[in-house]
């Protein structure tokens, strides 16, 4: 059995809960190992551990489920789900209320029974801390991601479309293994850069500009996140000057992380250093987030953190400096929490200017 359910059934147990549903996909895949969507499991906090999926997942639930009693059922699966903790005698159900829609939570609590009782954020603080063959998973999709980003920037031609770049990134990094990208891939050139989620277009890239990228990949479930910003042609004074400031922002922030740190604290080093230049204004987002099942997890490297650092904690950390008019730059890593210090999973070659 799963050493995680096992803990799992144990805290229901301090909750003096019957049983879990779990609905939302990252849980699902974290605990079963299925890579597919909608699909249920109820754990209950003895011994059932139930898989509930329809026909379209039947057999890739066959192939990936480990642990759990695979039940077919027609769709909508949530009418079903309060017929069987009715059949397997359950009265206090923990339920992910953040991944179901107002009717879906209405039909699991009227007329009946039994109780169901919201346990937002239960799964979610086991999927904190990493284990190593998680971050062994983890370290290949950001391999992939490193190595098919280097080679896009070799690729990238002043008159290219951003489409046309983050297309030729995303097929590298399908070439090399991944299953799918982790989100849209931001190509932003120019004043679009400015923007800190552009969406990649059909501008042409010119010479004597800034070119954000920011990508990733999933690989075995697991979600990487890079980003890089370079330069085409001739690098001006002012790129040259805020770059080294993002930098220089964050290897201070890295070098500040260790077991037992604060994550606010790892915020305010690199949110300190870019006010102290000047440019505080221009840094409007968090200098990081947690990755693993998903691209954005806990912990948020943020100044309203009050979380310490744990060893096996995943997130990156990407201070940032957005002007309108002009343009913008990020630079972004994936760093592993260890023992002592820290392990940065994407180290590459074109940090430097």
């Amino acid at each position: 059995m799963n050493p995680t359910i096992t803990t799992l059934r144990q805290s229901l147990k301090r909750k003096k809960l019957d049983a879990i549903c779990i609905s939302n996909p990252a849980n699902v895949s974290y605990l079963s190992g299925f890579k597919g969507d909608d699909s249920f499991l109820l754990i209950d906090k003895d011994k059932e551990a139930l898989f509930i999926t329809d026909f379209r997942y039947l057999q890739q639930a066959k192939n990936e489920v480990k642990d759990f009693k695979i039940l077919m059922f027609s769709p909508p699966l949530i009418n079903k789900i309060p017929k069987l903790t009715k059949k397997h005698h359950l009265k206090k159900i923990g339920f992910e209320a953040a991944h179901l829609n107002f009717d879906n939570v209405r039909k699991l609590n009227i007329k009946r029974e039994c109780k169901f009782i919201s346990t937002d954020g239960l799964i979610e603080r086991f999927r904190l801390n990493k284990t190593k063959p998680e971050i062994k998973v983890i370290k290949k999709s950001a391999d992939i991601a490193v190595s098919a980003l280097k080679k896009t920037i070799n690729y990238i031609k002043v008159g290219m479309m951003e489409l046309e770049v983050a297309g030729y990134l995303e097929w590298r990094m399908r070439k090399q293994g991944a299953e799918r990208i982790a989100f849209p891939t931001i190509v932003a050139s120019g004043i679009n850069s400015s923007m800190p989620h552009a969406i990649s277009s059909n501008k042409k890239i010119k010479k004597n500009e800034p070119i954000i990228i920011d990508c990733g990949c999933v690989f075995f479930g697991y979600n990487s996140d890079l980003t890089r910003t370079i330069f085409l042609g001739r690098i001006d004074a002012q790129f040259r000057h805020i770059y080294s400031i993002i930098r220089e922002a964050q290897q201070k922030a890295i070098s500040n992380i260790r077991p037992g740190v604060k994550v606010s604290s790892i915020d305010k080093v690199a949110r300190d250093y870019i006010r102290r230049k000047g440019f505080g204004k221009y840094f409007g987002h968090a200098t990081g987030h947690g990755i693993g099942r998903k691209v954005h997890e806990a912990p948020i490297i943020s100044s309203k953190s009050g979380k310490a650092l744990k060893p096996g904690m995943v997130f990156t950390v990407e201070p940032g400096v957005y002007i309108p008019g002009w343009g913008g730059i990020r630079i972004e890593d994936m760093v592993l929490v260890t023992d002592k210090s820290y392990k940065i999973l994407t180290h590459d070659k074109y940090k430097s200017i």
